[in-house]
């Protein structure tokens, strides 16, 4: 794991800092503000250090000269520090019987005054090791402090053989029996203390040897030189030991090191992203709680971001999942670095997660969010190709939004749907209005699913004319929920719930079985289009339940166009590709819905098997005033003529806007103009009425127009509502499509 500094901070944010410290693929880190340490430290930016470094130093004057391996010159001053007291301890037990077997046979500053010098110096050593022997200390800390002790020792141990060297001619022959043993003794004691220091130790044993030796042959008869021969192949002995015993510590040591690097490794990599390196969701969610519960004691405010990347599936689906993996890691690399006090963590395949300490006011997160937003945005080079994503955030702050990191995170995500319902690469903070259309939005979830939809939900009608011929060619399915407890719910909001909820897939299934039902009474020449969502068209078993709903229905394939929007590539581009081309296998056409909106991309009708393209009616609102939308307007005709496919003009509302689409090009119209949607009983009565002259149809509805007091359309995803403004919800479709 990287062993970094870290400027001191409080200990929730300091951890929270710590994570992106952690990451081996960082540069630097950009450090959190927040008043974390005597309620006000500030984290600044600091460098990180590669895992592979590690506090080591060179032998110098340590074991064999050589580079010390990590954690073992620690370990050395552990066991020397242990250790120490008692050495220690037996020279000052030395010293004393030194004073009272020779203060009558040598001088007193001999017998008395350099062994009460020492014995001071002992207890003091005694004394130092004790209170610093469980101090905190790096590898090149513990060098410096057995390096120092070395010397110490080793100055001491020549002092006391010197001193034993002079004494050696006044003492008697008992007396100088003593200093023999004493030194002897004193040899085996370093020995014990300083086995994990084969130098010092080595060292320490040839220093009291040699007099010894001296001592013992200067005494002339046969037993001492037996004797000190005796000693010093033992001492010798005793050093190969000692030598074997520090080889064994030494690669305990590594072993240990080695276990604990493997250890933190291994968190390492169950609390990181391997292809970013950022922090994981375990992580993320491991640090927001810590955080959040600095932030009560101190009475600060926390938020917490999710970033969701715009149009991330189309490169990955197009380009291959090589250059999506470098585009999220550029990415990563991007929000780490867009500054601010902010903690980046990837939560999800493309959603990157935000803690930030110490928030202020609402401003600062929405700049930290554009800030985000705009770095996220720039082009991408990943290797030959270049490419760009687009990125919303949803924002909440503890403890406004919610007390709990799980509801907190929660209400982020619902700000996040906002953000990409309101237009996409956007900020969103959670307030008080979110907060209450989640209250309204969690009746009808639970009302949904208690729901019996066979009974509940039904299919309304809206026609599309054909122009040129003068009559209705088709109609489009529209979704109407009639709630026994909440009434008529509209279709912008329960569909987007059921998505959520998990219940599209059947919401679909029952609105297709009942649009086909009615199709079957209907002219075989007037043809059913019916919506469905992302979440079915991307899906290989949900497509295929619709094939066999199609199939078993009655109704030829080539009557039913299918609709989709754009949005629900951003899903999966190879699925639904895949999926797309089954249903034309079947015989269904598939049209591209609400063109110009979302993510929009002559590529996608290029590349995919659309059979016709229906364009939207935010290019018709003013098309009688706005000569750029004309222009659209006439181009998007014109290329649909030459390559072969269908054209649909939506949101004809006006005489007006119908004489300037039909000059134009546009003969399949669609829109409130011709009628607002209709149940399925009234179906054949429209058709009598309106499917024969164009003129007369026209002079119909004029007629009929006055008493429409609401207009609704279709919306992509499963089927799909319009305000009374007959504004086409486009941040709906665009929302479905992303959630």
């Amino acid at each position: 794991m990287v062993a970094a500094d870290v400027a001191q901070g409080q200990r929730a944010c300091q951890k929270v800092q710590e994570v992106q410290l952690k990451n081996p693929q960082s540069a630097a880190v950009r450090g959190m503000k927040g008043q974390f340490v005597a309620r006000k430290t500030t984290f600044m930016k600091t460098a990180v250090l590669p895992v592979s470094t590690r506090e080591s130093g060179t032998g110098g004057t340590l074991p064999d000269n050589v580079h010390m391996l990590p954690g073992v010159a620690t370990a050395q001053y552990r066991s020397f520090a242990a250790n120490m007291p008692l050495f220690f301890a037996s020279v000052v037990a030395t010293m004393l019987t030194a004073m009272f077997v020779l203060y009558r046979e040598v001088p007193h500053w001999f017998a008395i005054g350099a062994p009460c010098v020492f014995i001071g110096i002992c207890l003091w050593c005694i004394r130092w090791w004790r209170v610093h022997r469980n101090d905190t200390v790096t590898d090149s800390e513990a060098e410096q402090h057995l390096k120092l002790a070395t010397a110490i020792l080793l100055g001491s141990t020549v002092c006391v053989m010197a001193i034993d060297v002079a004494i050696f001619p006044f003492a008697s022959i008992h007396a100088r029996y003593y200093v023999v043993v004493q030194i002897l003794a004193s040899t085996m004691a370093g020995f014990y203390c300083l086995m994990h220091l084969k130098y010092a130790a080595s060292l320490t044993a040839v220093v009291m040897m040699l007099p010894f030796t001296g001592f013992m042959i200067a005494m002339g008869d046969v037993g001492s030189i037996a004797s000190a021969i005796n000693s010093l192949i033992n001492v010798g002995l005793m050093t190969v030991v000692m030598s074997r015993y520090q080889r064994e510590f030494v690669n305990l040591v590594r072993s240990e090191a080695e276990t604990v690097q493997l250890g933190k490794e291994n968190v390492r990599l169950a609390n990181h992203d391997m292809l970013t390196g950022l922090p994981n969701r375990r992580l993320f969610f491991e640090h927001l709680s810590t955080v959040m519960q600095t932030a009560a004691e101190l009475g600060q405010s926390v938020a917490v971001g999710i970033a969701d990347l715009d149009g991330f599936k189309p490169v990955n689906d197009t380009h291959g999942h090589r250059v999506g993996d470098a585009v999220l890691a550029e990415i990563a690399s991007r929000l780490r670095g867009s500054g601010g006090p902010v903690l980046v963590a990837r939560v999800g395949g493309d959603e990157f997660g935000l803690i930030v300490c110490d928030v202020k006011a609402e401003d600062e997160l929405m700049a930290i969010g554009d800030r985000a937003i705009k770095a996220v945005a720039a082009p991408i080079n990943a290797g030959s190709i270049v490419t760009s994503v687009g990125c919303s955030i949803g924002f909440a702050v503890y403890p406004q939004a919610a007390a709990t990191s799980d509801i907190l995170y929660e209400r982020a995500d619902y700000a996040l749907y906002h953000a990409k319902r309101s237009g996409r690469s956007k900020s969103v903070v959670f307030a008080e209005k979110h907060d209450t259309l989640l209250r309204e939005q969690g009746g009808i979830d639970q009302a949904l699913r208690a729901a019996d939809l066979e009974v509940e939900l039904f299919p309304v009608f809206q026609p599309i004319v054909d122009t040129a011929v003068g009559r209705t060619v088709a109609f489009e399915s529209l979704a109407r929920w009639r709630s026994p407890v909440l009434g008529d719910v509209r279709p912008a909001t329960f569909i987007p719930i059921a998505e959520q909820a998990g219940l599209i897939g059947d919401v679909t299934e029952v609105l297709l079985r009942k649009s086909l039902t009615e199709a079957l009474k209907w002219p075989t020449d007037v043809h059913l289009s019916f919506n469905v969502s992302p979440l079915d068209i991307c899906s290989h078993d949900r497509t295929s339940r619709l094939m066999s709903i199609i199939s078993e229905s009655g109704v030829s394939p080539s009557r039913i166009s299918i609709e989709l929007t754009e949005t629900a590539l951003l899903y999966s581009y190879v699925e639904t590709n895949a999926n797309m081309r089954r249903l034309q296998q079947l015989g269904v056409n598939i049209s591209l819905d609400d063109f110009g909106t979302g993510y929009s991309s002559l590529s996608h009708i290029h590349a995919l098997p659309f059979d016709k393209l229906k364009i939207d009616k935010t290019f018709v609102d003013e098309i009688q005033l706005n000569s750029r939308s004309r222009n659209i307007v006439r181009s998007l005709i014109s290329m649909c003529k030459d390559i072969g496919i269908g054209c649909v003009v939506e949101g004809i509302e006006t005489a007006e806007q119908l004489d300037v689409v039909q000059r134009l090009g546009a003969d399949s119209i669609q829109g409130y103009f011709f009628s607002k949607p209709i149940e399925a009983a009234a179906v054949s009565a429209f058709l009598n009425t309106h499917g024969a002259k164009s003129g007369e149809h026209r002079q119909a509805v004029e007629a009929n127009l006055a008493s429409h007091a609401s207009l609704e359309l279709v919306v992509s995803g499963a089927l799909r509502p319009v305000s009374s403004s007959s504004v086409v919800d486009t941040s709906t479709r665009t929302l479905q499509a992303e959630r």
